[in-house]
């Protein structure tokens, strides 16, 4: 799975994705029309709602939802999804009345976000390259007629991508994070465990004869970041993803699935 190196974490997809089919040279930028974090990904990782994104972002969190090397199902249209990272931006306040804005750091973390796919894909960071959703049909007669991305400056962020792209070093095409760099921690209050989070596979953190799970938290940590809390939801849409749509069948993966069950049942 490959994201960029500036994502903070990934979340689940559903699978509601698709092949690329072609060269990405483009970034579309929308507003969630809401300012939660944690519903827009649940509809994406649930599959609530036919909708999904390369990236979701939302203050200083830039979070990974379709890997690179396919695309979301953001904009109605297989071929401008297929050539651009897209990416669905919460809100920090909604409304008509509001209209529709986004925190500065959501804005320097679209910049930041900009300037490393632009780099890597080498396309340039102009208003040609970077567009907003309803700029897709305005300009070139796909996907459909809409007000989004809302408040977005789409000018003051292209500007801000160039300055940071300008103090950026060149990241490779295909950023490959080391494992150290990759993992982290999730305590999930649903399970009352810990787990351990990396590209290929998802662990609950135990207490072992010579290393307690304290011990193991702390130095997962030293080598990353710190440990994150997540709702059971969340949760499953990362091991989901990870796991291609729930096909581990140890006993992890038995584990999960059943609380899954049991929550569900229980609504």
């Amino acid at each position: 799975m490959t994201f960029s190196s500036v994502a903070t974490r990934i979340s689940g997809n559903g699978n509601q994705l698709g092949p690329r089919g072609r060269s990405v040279d483009h970034f579309v930028v929308h507003h969630a029309a809401d300012s939660s974090l944690a519903n827009v990904l649940a509809m994406m990782s649930s599959g609530s709602r036919e909708v999904s994104a390369n990236y979701v972002v939302k203050d200083g969190q830039i979070v990974g939802v379709v890997p690179e090397e396919h695309r979301g199902w953001s904009l109605s249209s297989p071929e401008w999804d297929g050539r651009s990272i897209t990416v669905e931006t919460c809100n920090s306040a909604t409304g008509d009345a509001s209209g529709w804005p986004i925190s500065e750091q959501s804005y320097e973390s679209l910049a930041k976000l900009i300037a490393d796919c632009a780099t890597r894909y080498g396309f340039p960071i102009n208003r040609d390259r970077v567009l907003g959703h309803r700029e897709v049909f305005s300009r070139h007669g796909a996907s459909y007629a809409t007000a989004c991305p809302g408040g977005i400056d789409l000018d003051r962020l292209v500007r801000m991508a160039k300055e940071a792209q300008s103090g950026a070093r060149p990241a490779p095409a295909t950023p490959e994070p080391t494992v150290e760099e990759s993992m982290y921690v999730v305590f999930v209050a649903e399970t009352k465990s810990n787990w351990l989070i990396t590209p290929t596979f998802v662990r609950k953190i135990v207490d072992l004869p010579d290393a307690s799970a304290k011990d193991t938290i702390a130095g997962i940590e030293k080598l990353s970041k710190p440990k994150i809390v997540l709702p059971f939801g969340e949760f499953y849409g990362i091991w989901s993803n990870i796991n291609a749509g729930t096909k581990d069948d140890s006993a992890t993966g038995r584990e999960i699935r059943a609380l899954a069950e049991q929550i569900a049942a229980s609504r």
